[in-house]
């Protein structure tokens, strides 16, 4: 199971590096195959994934897996909102470069924003950077988004575990809902004995909780 654990930890680490690198650069500034690479990273990474469940599931070995997948959502949120907020900045010095150049016309009729009547600062900067970042970082329908409270998010997983994430991210709930009948079906002993144990239970609903805001203020931060 821990030659598992390692060869999906190395793939993971390497999927989050290749995305951290090049994720939200401009399309010219990415490698040619930057997107087949993303997609190959992403097969290998739940193949690897999927070993790790099976063995660690095989020897009812609940606490060493949730608490890998959990470490590795929290690195892999913060990666990337780290990476997107220096992207961000990036964005914002080069628009004001424009601006000071006075070519940022074109700039702004891209996102639809009218011209600054007043002297241009970097506040408004990073709210026309957001704008051209958002779409990447959110994905087509980025316009409907809505803010959530991340505070609220973080409350609700900590009750409701699972359950807590259909407040903002119902797909994270379903993927733990569908793995629980095959852990269950592979696992030596019955689910609910590390469940009910406090040792793992409480750390579990704050770690659940720590994602959710986590998610959620980033997301916001995403929104335009």
């Amino acid at each position: 199971m821990y030659a598992a654990l390692a060869v999906w930890l190395l793939v993971f680490l390497g999927m989050e590096a290749h995305r951290g690198a090049f994720e939200y650069k401009e399309i010219e500034e990415q490698p040619l195959k930057f997107r087949e690479g993303k997609r190959l990273f992403a097969g290998i990474h739940w193949a690897a994934l999927g070993v790790f469940f099976f063995l660690a599931a095989r020897s009812s070995d609940l606490k060493a897996f949730v608490g890998c997948v959990c470490v590795a959502a929290v690195a892999h949120i913060a990666l990337d909102w780290w990476t997107y907020r220096r992207a961000l900045r990036r964005k914002a010095r080069i628009l004001l470069e424009t601006r000071r150049n006075g070519s940022f016309r074109q700039l702004l009729e891209e996102v639809g924003l009218p011209l600054p009547a007043r002297e241009w600062t970097p506040a408004d900067a990073m709210e026309v950077a957001r704008s051209f970042l958002s779409e990447k970082a959110l994905g087509g329908e980025y316009e409907k988004r809505k803010r959530k409270k991340a505070w609220l998010a973080f409350l609700l997983a900590v009750a409701f575990g699972p359950f807590g994430f259909l407040y903002y991210r119902w797909r994270v709930w379903l993927a733990i809902t569908l793995a629980i009948l095959p852990w269950s079906v592979l696992a030596q002993t019955p689910l609910r004995d590390a469940l009910w144990d406090p040792r793992f239970r409480y750390p579990l609903q704050i770690g659940l909780g720590l994602i959710a805001f986590l998610d959620v203020a980033r997301t916001n931060d995403k929104i335009p």
